[in-house]
């Protein structure tokens, strides 16, 4: 059988729960969820629940 890609665009399932990104979350997409919302990528999750990167070592 042979599938043929769909030319169509792929439909937009939810927007991401970062209120500073709020991109939309397309059919397919790995996406991040957190509890109840659902974040296009994990930096934009990491951000909104206030996750921060440091180096060891140093406050």
């Amino acid at each position: 059988m042979n599938k043929t890609p769909s030319l169509s665009p792929p439909e937009v399932m939810d927007f991401c729960a970062n209120p500073e990104c709020a991109a939309e979350i397309v059919e397919g997409q790995l996406a991040v969820r957190y509890g109840q919302h659902l974040y296009c990528k994990m930096g934009c999750a990491a951000k909104s629940i206030g996750i921060t990167t440091v180096s060891a070592g140093e406050e």
